[in-house]
C-alpha cells in the first residue's frame, strides 16, 4: 500500500522572522463595524460629570488669625495637581472683610511656583481667574467663599499657588484670609508666601501657618471617555476570545 504523503505547513508566529506584526483582519473589521458606537460612547463619557477630588483642603482646621489682602498685599498658598486631576473646578477660601465696606473686589489668581526658593513666579494669566465684589462678602469671622465653575486647565503633576489680591479698595480697607497653625489636611503642609507689591516680589516660603482653603479638581473629560471606551473594548474582546475558545 503506497505511503500517504502528508504536507506539513509551518504556522507563522509573532516571533517568526520577516513577518510584520499587524492587526488581525477580524480585529480591523470589528473596529470598523463598531466605530460609530465607539465614537458615541466617547462623546457620552466625555460629557458625563467627573468626580471631584480635593487637591488641598484644610478648612476644618482651627482658625488662628488672618493675613491681610489689599490692593498691593497679595497672599499665596501652594497646592499641587496630579497626573489625572488638573482641571480646577473650584477654590474655597476662608475670608472676610475687616469692616462693612462695599467698594473694591477680591481677586483670585493662580501663580506657578517657579520663583526663587519655590516662591510664586508668574500668574498663569494676566487677568484674575475669578473675582467677587466686596459687597458680596461678609464680616463674619471664618466665613467661606467659593469661586466655583472655574474649569481652568493647569499642567498635570505641577506645583501652583492660590493667590488672593484686592483691587479698587479705598483707604485702609482690606480682606482677611484666615490661617491656621495646623499643618494637617489634604495636601498640607504646603508653602505660604506674601507679596507687598501686588505680586511682583515674594517673601520666602513658610510651612507653619497655612492659609485656609480648598482646591477641587476634576479629570479632563476626554481622558475619562477614552479610558472608559478603551477598557470596555478590551473587556468585550477578552470575553469574545473566551467564548470562541470554549
Amino acid at each position: 500500500m503506497p505511503a500517504v504523503s502528508r504536507k506539513v505547513h509551518a504556522i507563522p508566529t509573532a516571533a517568526s522572522p520577516g513577518r510584520p506584526r499587524t492587526a488581525s483582519p477580524a480585529f480591523v473589521w470589528l473596529v470598523n463595524k463598531n466605530l460609530p458606537i465607539l465614537v458615541a460612547m466617547t462623546f457620552a463619557f466625555s460629557t458625563m460629570p467627573a468626580i471631584a477630588v480635593d487637591l488641598a483642603n484644610n478648612l476644618t482646621e482651627t482658625r488662628n488669625g488672618n493675613a491681610q489682602v489689599s490692593n498691593t498685599r497679595f497672599e499665596a498658598q501652594s497646592f499641587a495637581t496630579n497626573a489625572t486631576d488638573f482641571v480646577i473646578d473650584s477654590v474655597t477660601v476662608s475670608v472676610q472683610k475687616d469692616s462693612a465696606f462695599s467698594a473694591g473686589t477680591l481677586n483670585l489668581f493662580f501663580f506657578d511656583a517657579t520663583g526663587a526658593g519655590g516662591t510664586p513666579g508668574s500668574s498663569v494669566q494676566v487677568n484674575p481667574i475669578a473675582s467677587v465684589p466686596a459687597a458680596s462678602l461678609t464680616t463674619t469671622i471664618d466665613a467661606n467663599y467659593t469661586f466655583s465653575l472655574l474649569n481652568y486647565v493647569l499642567a498635570p503633576s505641577t506645583n501652583y499657588f492660590v493667590v488672593l489680591g484686592g483691587s479698587d479698595l479705598t483707604g485702609a480697607d482690606f480682606f482677611g484670609w484666615n490661617f491656621t497653625n495646623s499643618t494637617n489636611g489634604i495636601g498640607f503642609p504646603s508653602s505660604y508666601s506674601r507679596s507687598d507689591d501686588g505680586g511682583v516680589n515674594w517673601r520666602n516660603v513658610d510651612l507653619t501657618q497655612p492659609q485656609k482653603m480648598t482646591v477641587t479638581a476634576v479629570p479632563e473629560p476626554l481622558t475619562i471617555g477614552l479610558g472608559a471606551v478603551g477598557a470596555a473594548l478590551l473587556c468585550w474582546l477578552g470575553r469574545r476570545s473566551r467564548l470562541k475558545a470554549a
